[in-house]
């Protein structure tokens, strides 16, 4: 067995403490994230160490590394599910329901990264609301322990596990980089792309004489490096940080050096200083208090119907998390590593029958849609808004290249030869009332065609220049407008979009993501980060484009953003016990989209095409309201319902104004 090293328990709860915080929205560790890569470099050093020993003694055993593995991982896992599941019951949705039960088959399965990779996209649950959203952090390291004991033993006997360990870091690393820019989400929780961290741990364990000969006074000051390196990332990295990438390097660099200064002169400052006894007991309930704290933030969070936490809140879930994780280590996770307490054929037992109860349950709760007879009524009017449909709806996910195709998404699909006299073109926004507006164009006889991309203003030449996507939106939104002008038979432009997050080019409420800093690649002289002028200059380009087409233009403003999910909400009040006003003072509306408002009777004016200002159809003189007569009006915070959109579109309906003769073609 390997020496016990208090340090590296005290890194454990430095990484655990500074994931809590950063979890809860709580200041001072706006990096806390990084507290997950510093797990990774001590679990590769932890595990590699004992496989070596073992192999080193000739008393390695795969399926006692893995009973160990068991005896660490499962019970406190298979505990913190159960309970999570019973508490999705009665806080989700139907659909959050269901979304829950797949992340919990995903983690029995140590898919979690997988699937948290594969349904991330535009409409999903945010983050905040996802119980079992940390479990990724397990997939991907049971991933490399599927494959790891197998090449580290294989390797270690040809003496190869050092050289190839580190090509394989290398090119493990280099792929992080290149893909954080390319594919972000997949940077972040697949294995290929975070394997490199384990295996900074995996290499100093493997290289047992590693910095054996170096000083005192040279090792003193790695101490500050990994100290520095540790510390910084946790105040001077954000969400906006680009990450994994190349700034994962400075917290699993800083853990690697901390674990080797440790090995090598555990009497200086920084090994005495993360072995103080309360940091080294937090390490040693790391692992419970972890899996304990995301599930209960994210029920604080469901509550409160906000991804924000006030601050009295998230101080409970953080002291809840640290009580349930310390009993859950003493009660659950103890018991079971004592072989006595629990042998191995009767760990194998109940392992296997919690593991078919559990994804018994969850796959119930999928096949029954999340059992929404367990709701009321009242309940269930308000949830039939979610945009799952939405997902799986491809004409909100044009390339540039399917317009060049000639595959446009027309309202009439049974007519695909009628020429279209509409047209709807815009963002998420337009996109979301897409087919309420086909059936209104189709019920009246007129074929139409829908352009729109997820996320992309309909503004040519203007580039989102914080985004990976922003090239592709350019390029869609410049096709886009071409074939608007090469469609002859289109008569009247409808042009919709969110425009208060282009022109002020931040979020509302507690809405997560990035801000837009936009560039106008069509102005010689424009800078990035002039939002305003860049979407009044793009704007003009398209209406007069299409009005010197001979096309008549319709202009629709932005919808009031409620700053919260309006379902979850409406869900909280009717479900939870916690009535809010599903509303807002129609004063903080008006200064939200003031500019934005301002720049499209401008723009109206100028190029003598109509306006419709939606927010008659929201707001009295005093609040703009988020549900009517029991109905949700918004499918989350900003997308409208079917219900909000009807009023916008029977107000289009009174002005298609279309040439007589041609109700039909």
């Amino acid at each position: 067995m390997i020496a016990y090293r208090p340090d590296i328990d005290g890194l454990r709860g430095i990484a655990v403490l500074s994931v809590v915080l950063f979890h809860a929205g709580l200041p001072g560790v706006p990096g806390g994230f990084v507290g997950v890569d510093i797990f990774f470099v001590i679990s590769g050093y932890l595990i590699t160490s004992i496989i070596l020993a073992e192999h080193a003694e000739g008393r390695f055993s795969y399926l006692r590394f893995y009973e160990r593995r068991a005896r660490r991982i499962l019970p406190a896992l298979y505990t913190v599910i159960a309970v999570t599941l019973a508490a999705c019951w009665h806080m989700q949705t139907p659909d959050e329901f269901v979304d829950s039960a797949q992340q919990a088959v995903a983690a029995l399965l140590f898919a979690a990264n997988v699937y948290f990779w594969s349904s991330t996209d535009y409409f999903s649950t945010a983050a905040e609301f996802k119980p079992l959203l940390h479990t990724w952090s397990l997939g991907v390291e049971e991933q490399f322990y599927l494959v790891f004991p197998a090449l580290a033993m294989l390797l270690a006997r040809r003496g190869l596990l050092v050289r190839l360990g580190l090509l394989l870091l290398l090119i493990s690393l280099v792929a992080c980089v290149y893909t954080t820019a390319t594919a972000e989400v997949a940077a972040f929780y697949l294995l290929p792309f975070r394997a490199w961290q384990l295996l900074c741990g995996s290499l100093l364990a493997a290289a047992p004489g590693f910095a054996r000969a170096w000083r005192p006074a040279v090792l003193d000051g790695v101490a500050l490096c990994a100290a520095l390196l540790l510390l910084l990332p946790l105040v001077w990295f954000d969400e906006g940080t680009a990450f994994p990438g190349i700034a994962a390097a400075a917290p699993t660099c800083g853990a690697t050096l901390a674990i080797l200064v440790g090995l090598r002169r555990p009497q200086t400052w920084l090994p005495r200083l993360l072995a103080w006894a309360p940091l080294r007991g937090l390490g040693l309930v790391s692992y419970s208090v972890y899996l304990w704290h995301w599930p209960v933030l994210a029920g604080l969070r469901t509550w409160h119907a906000s991804t924000e936490l006030p601050p009295g809140s998230a101080c409970i879930g953080v002291v809840t998390s640290l009580v349930l994780g310390y009993l859950s280590w003493r009660h659950v996770e103890r018991p079971f590593r004592e072989r006595a307490r629990v042998p191995r054929a009767r760990l194998w037992r109940l392992a296997a029958a919690t593991s078919v109860l559990l994804l018994g349950g969850g796959l119930a709760t999928v096949h029954s849609a999340g059992f929404p007879a367990r709701l009321s009524p009242e309940a269930r009017a308000l949830l039939a808004l979610e945009p799952d449909a939405l997902r799986d709806d491809s004409c909100l996910w044009q390339h540039a290249a399917d317009i060049a195709a000639g595959d446009a998404c027309l309202f009439d699909t049974s007519r695909p030869d009628a020429a279209p006299r509409v047209a709807l073109w815009g963002d998420s926004h337009a996109g979301t009332m897409r087919r309420e507006f086909a059936g209104l164009a189709v019920s009246h006889g007129i074929q139409g065609v829908f352009l729109g991309r997820i996320g992309c203003p309909p503004l040519p030449g203007i580039l989102k220049t914080n985004f990976p996507g922003g090239e592709a939106c350019l390029r869609y939104t410049d096709a886009a407008l071409s074939l608007l002008l090469a469609l002859d038979s289109v008569e009247l432009v409808v042009i919709h979009a969110r425009w208060a997050l282009s022109v002020e080019g931040t979020r509302f409420g507690d809405e997560p993501g990035r801000p837009y800093i936009l560039d106008d690649t069509r102005h010689r002289h424009a800078e990035p980060g002039d939002n305003p002028a860049h979407v009044a200059r793009a704007l003009r380009r398209a209406v007069q484009a299409l009005r010197a087409a001979g096309k008549r233009v319709l202009l629709i403003g932005g919808v009031p953003e409620s700053g919260y999910d309006v379902p979850r909400a409406a869900f909280a009040s009717v479900m939870l016990g916690q009535p809010r006003p599903l509303r807002q003072a129609r004063a903080v509306f008006e200064r939200r989209q003031e500019r934005s408002r301002a720049m499209l009777r401008d723009v109206a004016a100028e190029m003598q095409v109509d306006l419709l200002d939606p927010a008659g159809f929201f707001c009295d003189d005093r609040y703009c309201v988020a549900t009517r007569d029991g109905v949700a009006l918004y499918r989350d915070d900003d997308h409208i319902s079917p219900a909000g959109a009807a009023p916008i579109l029977e107000a289009v309906a009174a002005r298609w104004q279309l040439a007589p003769g041609r109700a039909r073609p």
